[in-house]
């Protein structure tokens, strides 16, 4: 549990003997505790205050030992009875709670641990960033053989109580660290766990609603309007606790005397690759795009120079998430517009969904959440898994993507109609620098001067680029553009849309859309934060422009 009070009160640390009934106080001096109670009865408590550590008896009235933490950045993990962190010099180790007695292990050259996921035995799941470049990895590390081993899946879902977590825009997903089941708990997108017992979770909402997951048997029970969010399994029972003004008062729930609803579903690794073979066909006949996953994600490395390099990802269950959220954004697009993409020398689109990308040439950034080039006659869009547990950025940014590939067409249309579409675009620009036409700045840095953007301190209707990056060459301008406004009143620069360049830019950039794609004559599905314009209103302008000559 977690003690941080709101009133300036004495802090207590109580403990309840369900048993006998019997209770035990201790008066605390801080803040901010960490407690838990260990099998033998004993108490861990730790002070975030002076990360000191300190296991009490029983009666939590004699420490039983302490240990000072002025060098740890603690991990709080309790499991397996041993408290887990992590040094500031990035050294691992664990404390065995009934003693004190401490270990230490270093985990692979080049890489910093970030904290520790979850412990099966003697083997501690630890996340991981390269000292090199920033991507994440995650080791089994074996605490008795004094060795690291990868782990095969990918640090990508949250991990709480030895468990992988996750929400496909369906159904909320847990699947036990180091096995291949998955456990399917539909329409729960809200809740998060509060403990695990024996194959049962314990989970809550936002407004404080309980429920109880029997998993292996898939019996539900639920208990609305709690307004709790502090909860334990005990025995077929759930204590939890309710805050009212200062004062917390304990709750008993006998969930497993009740009748309990049948909910959930098993998903085997098999399960899920038939599955994702599935989405990944009616991908295919939807839109005319093939979409590569598995061993096949970053099958893109063989196709040529892309500028960056990719690793497959293998875990079924994060190419489920990648594929339902590939699904939800093109149903979102008007129907027919990934064909319309498609226009000489591109015969084809194909997406890649790949691991971690890394770059592969002088003009390609640290990291990438996703990029798009043209192979041959192919144009590739590459998307990287790390970031498909966060929904909405991983749909914006296969917007950015496509954004990208829609300018194939437009492009096209004008060479067809003879009006510079895309060249009138710079005519936004506040000044003749305002774009890098590099993503990379004279010191041969990633472009990050806040000039003309949101972060500038100008006013909103000021600002002539969302962030930096927009600013580094048009094309990236646009596809920021189309991005944000397909998060719509979800987007963190929503405020931005309201007047001013911003709205300007976004409103052209739909019109000459509508213009050139024949899926979007009508009001486009992103066109939420701003209201549709005729390219009629712009044209004898975008004809009569003269770009400015570079260089």
């Amino acid at each position: 549990m977690l003690i941080h009070p709101s009133s300036p009160a004495p802090l207590h640390l109580l403990s309840w003997n369900l048993r006998t009934g019997s209770t035990a106080s201790l008066e605390l001096s801080g803040r901010d505790y960490t407690a838990q109670v260990l099998p033998n009865g004993s108490a861990a408590v730790l002070d975030w205050s002076t990360l000191s550590l300190c296991v009490y008896d029983s009666t939590l009235s004699k420490p039983l030992w302490s240990r000072a933490g002025k060098d740890l950045q603690w991990g709080q993990l309790w499991q397996d009875e041993y408290f887990y962190g992590i040094s500031q010099a990035g050294t691992l180790v664990r404390i065995r709670l009934a003693d004190g007695v401490e270990e230490w292990l270093t985990v692979q050259e080049g890489l910093s641990p970030v904290f520790i996921a979850a412990c099966q035995g003697d083997k501690s799941l630890v996340e991981c960033t390269s000292t090199q470049d920033g991507s994440i990895r995650r080791l089994w590390v074996d605490w008795t053989g004094r060795e690291s081993l990868p782990e095969t899946g990918p640090a990508l879902l949250s991990q709480s109580w030895g468990m992988d977590t996750a929400y496909d825009g369906k159904n909320l997903l847990f699947r036990p660290l180091g096995q291949d089941t998955v456990y399917v708990l539909p329409g729960e997108d809200d809740r998060w766990i509060l403990d695990w017992e024996d194959g049962t979770a314990l989970l809550c909402n936002g407004h404080g609603d309980l429920t109880v997951w029997e998993m292996r048997w898939g019996k539900v029970w639920r208990l609305a309007e709690t307004d709790s969010w502090n909860g334990v399994l005990c025995n077929g029972q759930v204590l939890y606790a309710v805050q009212d003004e200062g004062t917390a008062s304990l709750f008993s729930w006998d969930y497993s005397a009740q009748e309990a609803a049948l909910s959930g579903e098993v998903w085997t690794a098999q399960t899920l690759e038939a599955s994702n073979r599935a989405a990944a066909a009616a991908v295919r006949r939807e839109t005319g795009m093939q979409v590569h996953y598995a061993a096949e994600g970053a099958g893109f490395n063989a196709l040529g120079d892309s500028g960056y390099l990719g690793e497959a990802i293998t875990d079924p269950l994060v190419i489920h998430l990648a594929l339902t959220e590939l699904e939800i954004f093109i149903q979102s697009y008007p129907q027919g517009i990934f064909q319309e993409m498609v226009v000489a020398p591109v015969t084809e689109i194909q997406v890649y969904l790949s691991g971690p990308l890394s770059p592969g040439g002088e003009d390609s950034l640290n990291s990438a959440a996703g990029f798009t080039t043209v192979l041959g006659d192919v144009r590739i869009l590459v998307m990287n898994l790390h970031y498909v547990t966060d929904s909405l950025f991983f749909r914006q940014t296969m917007a950015h993507e496509f954004m990208h590939a829609m300018e194939d067409r437009i492009y096209a249309c004008e060479q067809e109609d003879g009006i510079s579409y895309l060249g009138y675009w710079e005519s936004f620009a506040p000044a003749e620098d305002a774009y890098f036409y590099s993503y990379f700045d004279e010191s041969g840095l990633e472009v990050s001067d806040p000039a003309y953007t949101a972060a500038s301190g100008l006013l909103p209707t000021q600002v002539s680029f969302l962030d930096s990056y927009s600013r580094s060459y048009p094309h990236e301008d646009r596809a920021r553009i189309l991005e944000y406004l397909y998060a719509g009143q979800d987007s963190s620069y929503a405020y931005l849309f309201q007047g001013g360049v911003i709205r300007e830019k976004a409103q052209y950039l739909c019109a000459v859309i509508r213009v050139c794609f024949p899926s979007c004559q009508e009001q486009l599905p992103w066109e939420t934060l701003v209201e549709p314009v005729d390219f009629s209103q712009y044209q004898a302008a975008v004809e009569a422009y003269v770009p400015v000559a570079k260089g």
